[in-house]
């Protein structure tokens, strides 16, 4: 892959046309399928689980993360050589589907990025750029889409490009695990389909 602090450095640019060359860069791999992670309550009511994650999933949609500032929200996806654990769900996202509207495929392309690890994120000297990239900070196959949090309500986004539910292993689903993937595929109307040895 192309170097991925350029990259972001060159989306920024000031220059037109240094910007439009990253935006085709990043046109080779974005239009992918990638996955959200869920974890499911240990307990029923679990303190610890935040349930307007699984309420929103529901309606189609994410809720993000503020950013330090408050003025961004950002939220993390995997590609499919991410393992899926006991106790985990993953929804597929096809982004493909982005090119069948225009306007969300603009509002979304330029804000989905790679993540930068702790190294590459110190070695960006701009200030602002480099705040904004601590909000990418993750490992290689993990991304992030940063949004201003104007773009959601309550933090939350509509993302209607979700494609299948992936589980480790149905057989090992508990009853109450069970009983949470079977609302939301209520909803969703989506595939369940089982990873192989954690992976899909």
């Amino acid at each position: 892959m192309y170097n991925l602090v350029e990259n972001f450095l060159h989306l920024f640019s000031e220059d037109q046309k240094t910007c439009e060359n990253a935006l085709l860069e990043k046109s080779t791999w974005i239009l992918n399928s990638y996955f959200a992670l869920f974890t499911f309550p240990i307990v029923v009511n679990d303190p610890a689980i935040d349930y307007q994650e699984f309420y929103a999933l529901m309606d189609q949609a994410l809720v993000f993360k503020e950013s330090k500032d408050h003025q961004y929200v950002y939220y993390k996806f995997y590609s499919l050589n991410k393992r899926i654990n006991e106790h985990q769900f993953g929804v597929l996202f096809d982004l493909a589907k982005l090119k069948e509207n225009h306007k969300e495929y603009l509002a979304l392309f330029a804000n989905f990025f790679p993540c930068l690890t702790k190294e590459e994120i110190a070695s960006i000297k701009d200030p602002f750029l480099h705040d904004f990239a601590m909000m990418m900070e993750g490992k290689e196959g993990e991304f992030v889409l940063i949004l201003d949090k104007n773009q959601t309500f309550e933090n939350k986004y509509y993302m209607p490009y979700m494609k299948l539910i992936l589980i480790n292993n149905k057989d090992s689903l508990t009853k109450e695990e069970s009983s949470i993937i079977e609302d939301i595929n209520d909803k969703l109307k989506v595939e369940i389909r089982s990873a192989t040895n954690g992976l899909y």
